[in-house]
């Protein structure tokens, strides 16, 4: 942090978060803003630097490349909104795309 390439050095271990590597270049959702607010509020979160250094967040463009990981928390691209899914199981909740990252936040804190 001191150098300036870390946004946080206290959540840095808590900023495990991968995307589809190709959206937005094949037709798939652009993922770019997303991940971006992603990572700005787990930086804000006191919450979220607490989290494990284990802890993963997955961003998929609805290929499923990256829900495959397993990761605690998904969101994946589904038109206008995501499929939000905590931990491996099956459930997923609809939400607006735009409510994506903070509604991914929420579930990695409580």
């Amino acid at each position: 942090a001191g150098a300036g390439l870390l946004p946080s050095a206290a959540h840095e271990r808590a900023r495990n978060i991968v995307a589809s590597p190709l959206a937005g270049l094949d037709g798939s959702p652009a993922l770019g803003e997303r991940l971006a607010e992603l990572d700005a509020l787990v930086c804000a979160s006191a919450a979220a630097a607490s989290l494990s250094g284990r802890f993963l967040f997955a961003l998929d463009d609805g290929r499923g490349d990256v829900d495959a990981l397993g990761a605690d928390v998904t969101l994946i691209a589904d038109g206008d909104a995501f499929l939000l899914r905590i931990g491996p199981g099956d459930e997923v909740f609809r939400i607006p795309a735009a409510e994506g990252p903070r509604a991914a936040l929420r579930a990695a804190e409580a």
